[in-house]
């Protein structure tokens, strides 16, 4: 699978995850809260988890403009610092996809690379040499450390 349709896969899974939350189909173009804010959170956790550009995200839900998509990722992001029931949304929903196997497998080698530097101290590893043989086990180059 080439990146494009990595992105695609993955934004259909965020998008189910979160449907499934919400019990609540988040592609329709419904403007009910309850339709509507899962909508906001799955573009919200499309944007941030892959990083896709507005526009993209735009054309996943057939919309014209990235102008929507930008402003309910800012609401949500301000939303999830001040507003409790969003903050939970936002916590729970983003438990389920970092353990949700289908996106793990996708994600970007780098961004391990990023977590197991952040938790050297853990993992007690101190050389270049270590972390290079990480990374390189990370981005499948060797079978065992």
């Amino acid at each position: 699978m080439n990146k494009k349709e990595l992105d695609q896969a993955n934004a259909n899974k965020i998008i189910s995850i979160v449907s499934e939350y919400f019990n609540a189909e988040s592609k329709t173009k419904c403007r009910k809260l309850g339709v509507m804010l899962p909508r906001q959170i799955a573009q919200y956790f499309i944007r941030k988890n892959l990083n896709l550009p507005y526009q993209k995200i735009a054309d996943l839900y057939n919309m014209k403009s990235h102008a929507t998509i930008l402003s309910n990722f800012k609401k949500i992001e301000f939303n999830a610092l001040h507003d409790s029931e969003v903050s939970f949304y936002v916590n729970d929903i983003t438990i389920i996809i970092r353990q949700d196997k289908d996106l793990q497998r996708y994600r970007n080698p780098l961004e391990k690379i990023k977590e197991m530097t952040l938790i050297n101290d853990i993992l007690d590893v101190k050389t270049l040499f270590e972390l290079r043989d990480i990374k390189a086990l990370l981005l499948g180059q060797i079978t065992k450390i």
